[in-house]
């Protein structure tokens, strides 16, 4: 199950930019991507441009753009919270959907439930070593991360369409959010980390909102009456200025006028799709 209930995404513990169209995609959502020209055009961007564990805004901006500029029109872009069974946090996350129906992460690996378990123990040695050590929740966190992505980049110039997310949802994984930029995402997030984001190191022992949060669940508390004691403890937030709606994608200019691409420009040799 996920950390955090998912009627709490969308929030203002967990802001969407557009709650009334929150979307959750679970485990198994998703249709398989069986387009082979899609395939081919993706791995060609990854090669160019290399899309970076822990860039996901960057990752759909760069993805998006050029496939707009193939011809590949159908995606849009989605910013929420990538909730998971095996990581201690929920994730402010980017993420692309095609057709309307399949999720394109290339910045989640799809084994990634099955690394934690692998690491699980690992992870427990070193938390006891830090707390007898007196260190901070902060320092074990960057250094577990680094452990984290050691051995997630093994994995890293693999077949991107096979290590990735890449149309259906894996197990473990929860996606909750909502069409959005991903500048748009950029603000969401660096206004929910001036509120929330930050570990306390000053009080030892002091919960963070999500581990709060996460308590709460495990009391069975439901999401009205998580809601109420959040406001208890952190007081009432401020409303949030609403975000401008995303700009869709212009319609593909008519034949003979390909559309102005990103800087990169089309990539050669592509085949966009004639109906997709």
């Amino acid at each position: 199950m996920p950390l955090t209930d998912i009627d709490l995404i969308g929030g203002p513990l967990f802001p969407l930019g557009h709650p009334k169209k929150k979307v959750v995609f679970g485990p198994g959502r998703g249709k398989p991507i069986q387009d082979e020209n899609l395939a081919a055009l993706v791995r060609t961007i990854h090669k160019r441009d290399l899309f970076q564990v822990g860039e996901c805004y960057n990752n759909v901006d760069i993805l998006q753009k050029n496939l707009n500029a193939n011809g590949w029109w159908k995606t849009t872009c989605f910013v929420g919270w990538m909730l998971s069974d095996f990581l201690p946090k929920n994730i402010h996350h980017a993420w692309l959907v095609f057709n309307g129906e399949s999720v394109i992460d290339l910045g989640q690996f799809r084994f990634a439930r099955e690394i934690s378990n692998k690491l699980r123990p690992l992870h427990a040695k070193i938390k006891e070593e830090f707390t007898k050590a007196g260190k901070t929740e902060t320092a074990f966190e960057i250094h577990w991360r680094e452990i984290w992505c050691r051995e997630l980049f093994a994995y890293e110039h693999g077949d991107v369409i096979t290590n990735r997310v890449w149309g259906q949802v894996p197990e473990g994984f929860v996606y909750v959010g909502c069409p959005c930029t991903p500048d748009q995402g950029r603000l969401l997030y660096n206004n929910w980390f001036k509120k929330y984001g930050k570990e306390t190191d000053t009080v030892p022992g002091q919960l963070t909102p999500t581990q709060v949060i996460s308590l709460l669940v495990s009391k069975g508390l439901g999401s009205a009456q998580i809601q109420e004691a959040m406001r208890r403890i952190y007081g009432q937030p401020q409303a949030e200025e609403p975000l401008e709606e995303p700009v869709e994608p212009a319609p593909a200019e008519p034949p003979g006028e390909p559309p102005a691409g990103p800087p990169n420009g089309p990539v050669p040799g592509a085949h966009p799709p004639e109906a997709h």
